[in-house]
C-alpha cells in the first residue's frame, strides 16, 4: 500500500513541528506557516486532530484553490485501497462516497491576530488518473464553514477570512449541540476537556453529543455528571446521575417539574435499567424538545417511554394517543399521571388537559382600543361591542371563526366587533367607516356561514338609520 504523498495529486503531507527548509522557501504561505506554528492556540487544534486527520499542503500556487486541506485519514485509507485494487485498471473514474460517508474535506486558514481557526467545510470528487486521484470538482457546504475561536467558542456561516468581519449574517456560540455537530469540531472540542468526565462523553454516540444544549464551558469545567446537570438546571437533585450517561441525566432532570416528587423515583429506576438505543433514528424517535425555566433542552421523552413500557399500547392510535397525553401536560405545565394502568384512562386524561390547554389560551381582560366612534353607536341591545381581547377570543370559540386576528383593526381603530343576537341566532359583526358612513365589513354565522337576506337586510336597516 502507497504512502499518502503521492496519493492526491499536487498536494503533500504538511507537518508543521517539522517543515522543512525547502517547504517554506518555495511555497507561498511560508511566511504564515512560520507565523502559525508559533501560536499556542493553533497547535493545540492540529495536535487534537491528528489521530482522525491528515493536513495536505497545496503545492501550487493558484489563488482560487484550497492551500492548505484537512481529511480524515480513514478517507486517505479507503483511497489507497481503491488504487491498489484497480492498479490494473487503464480506466478513469471518479468517487463522491466512500464506505457509506461522504467525501468531506475542510480548507484551513488561520488569523493568527485574532487567533482564529477558519475551517470552509466542502463536498469533494476525485478522479482516479494511473496511481494517484485528483480532485476533480468541490461543492461548498451551505452555512458550514466555522471558526474556532480561542474562548471555546465558533462562529458559522458563510464567509471567509477576508469577508467574515463584515457580515452581519452568522452565529456565534458555546453550545454544546453545535460545537458537536460536526466530526472535526468533536474531535477539537473533545480534546479540550481534561477532567474526568470526558471518560463518560467518549461512550456517547456522536449524534447524541450534537443534541446536548448545554453550554461548553460547563461541560468543560465540570468533573462529574451530577455536576453539569445541577450547573446547567441551577439546581440541586437528589438522585445520583453519575450512574446515569450524560444525556439521560440531563433529560430526567428537565423532567422532575413535571413529575410528583412521590412518583420520581420510579421515573429513575426506569432510566437505570432502560437500554438507550445507539440507532440514530430510534435515538432521535425517543427524544422531544422541553423547555425549563425558559430555556429549550433536547431530551428523551422519559415519561413517554415509561408509559409505553407500562400500558404497551398494541394499537399505532392508542400510541399516538399517549404521545398526544405528554404533549398536552408539558404545554399546561401539568404534572403526568404515572399510576395510568390503562388507555382508557388516558383518553380521560387527555381530554381534562385537552380543557386545560384551551382556558389557558384566553388572553387577559386586556381592553381593546376601539376607536371612540365605535363605541357610542346607537344600536338595539341585541348588538353587543365586544370591548376586550377575551371577549373577541371567546367570540371566536364560539363562533368557531377567526375574529381573533382582527385585533390589531380594531387597535388601529379601524373597526369594531359586535356580537349580534339576531331571532336566538347569534352572528359576529365587523362595522368600519367607508367615506364617513358606518357600513358592514363582515357578518357571518357559526362556523362563518353567510348570513340570510332577512339578517342582512336587518343591519343593513340599522346602519342605514346611524348614518341618516
Amino acid at each position: 500500500m502507497q504512502t499518502n504523498t503521492s496519493l492526491i495529486k499536487d498536494y503533500i503531507p504538511l507537518d508543521f513541528n517539522s517543515l522543512s527548509q525547502d517547504t517554506l522557501k518555495k511555497h507561498p504561505l511560508c511566511f504564515d506557516l512560520k507565523q502559525w506554528r508559533k501560536d499556542s492556540h493553533f497547535l493545540f487544534f492540529l495536535e487534537s486532530i491528528k489521530q482522525e486527520y491528515s493536513v495536505l499542503l497545496y503545492e501550487l500556487p493558484i489563488d482560487d484553490s484550497p492551500k492548505i486541506l484537512i481529511l480524515p485519514k480513514s478517507l486517505l485509507i479507503f483511497m489507497e485501497k481503491v488504487l491498489e485494487a484497480n492498479k490494473d485498471l487503464k480506466f478513469e473514474f471518479s468517487f463522491c462516497n466512500f464506505e457509506g460517508e461522504e467525501n468531506i474535506f475542510y480548507g484551513l486558514d488561520y488569523d493568527s491576530t485574532n487567533k482564529d481557526i477558519f475551517l470552509y467545510k466542502k463536498k469533494i470528487y476525485f478522479k482516479r488518473i494511473e496511481n494517484h486521484f485528483k480532485l476533480e470538482s468541490e461543492f461548498w457546504q451551505k452555512n458550514q464553514n466555522f471558526i474556532i475561536k480561542e474562548d471555546d467558542s465558533i462562529i458559522l456561516g458563510n464567509f471567509n477570512l477576508n469577508t467574515y468581519r463584515n457580515s452581519k449574517i452568522f452565529i456565534k456560540t458555546n453550545r454544546c449541540d453545535y460545537l458537536f455537530s460536526d466530526k472535526l469540531l468533536k474531535t477539537y472540542f473533545l480534546a479540550r476537556i481534561s477532567t474526568p468526565i470526558i471518560k463518560d462523553l467518549h461512550l456517547l454516540p456522536y449524534f447524541v453529543l450534537s443534541s446536548l444544549r448545554l453550554e461548553f464551558n460547563l461541560l468543560k469545567n465540570a468533573r462529574v455528571i451530577q455536576e453539569v446537570v445541577e450547573n446547567t438546571l441551577k439546581t440541586k437533585i437528589p438522585f445520583n446521575l453519575n450512574k446515569l450517561n450524560l444525556f439521560m441525566a440531563l433529560s430526567f432532570g428537565v423532567s422532575l417539574p413535571f413529575i410528583e416528587e412521590k412518583e420520581r423515583n420510579k421515573i429513575y429506576q426506569f432510566l437505570l435499567s432502560y437500554k438507550m438505543n445507539d440507532c440514530k433514528n430510534e435515538f432521535f424517535k425517543s427524544c422531544k424538545q422541553v423547555f425549563y425555566k425558559r430555556k429549550k433542552f433536547n431530551c428523551f421523552n422519559l415519561c413517554y417511554l415509561y408509559l409505553l413500557e407500562k400500558i404497551n399500547p398494541s394499537k399505532e392510535e392508542n400510541r399516538q394517543l399517549l404521545k398526544d397525553y405528554v404533549e398536552l401536560v408539558y404545554q399546561t405545565k401539568s404534572t403526568f399521571n404515572l399510576k395510568i394502568q390503562s388507555i382508557k384512562r388516558i383518553k380521560q386524561e387527555h381530554d381534562v388537559l385537552v380543557k386545560e390547554l384551551e382556558k389557558s389560551k384566553i388572553p387577559k381582560n386586556k381592553k381593546l382600543k376601539i376607536s371612540a366612534e365605535f363605541i357610542h353607536l346607537n344600536l338595539p341591545q341585541n348588538f353587543t361591542l365586544l370591548k376586550t381581547e377575551k371577549e373577541l377570543y371567546l367570540q371566536g370559540q364560539k363562533q368557531h371563526n377567526c375574529v381573533w386576528t382582527r385585533k390589531n383593526r380594531i387597535n388601529q381603530g379601524l373597526s369594531a366587533i359586535y356580537n349580534l343576537n339576531y331571532k336566538k341566532k347569534d352572528y359576529t359583526l365587523e362595522i368600519e367607516k367607508k367615506r364617513k358612513q358606518f357600513a358592514i365589513f363582515e357578518l357571518k354565522g357559526r362556523y362563518n356561514q353567510h348570513p340570510t337576506r332577512e339578517v342582512l337586510s336587518y343591519v343593513r336597516n340599522q346602519l342605514k338609520e346611524l348614518n341618516t
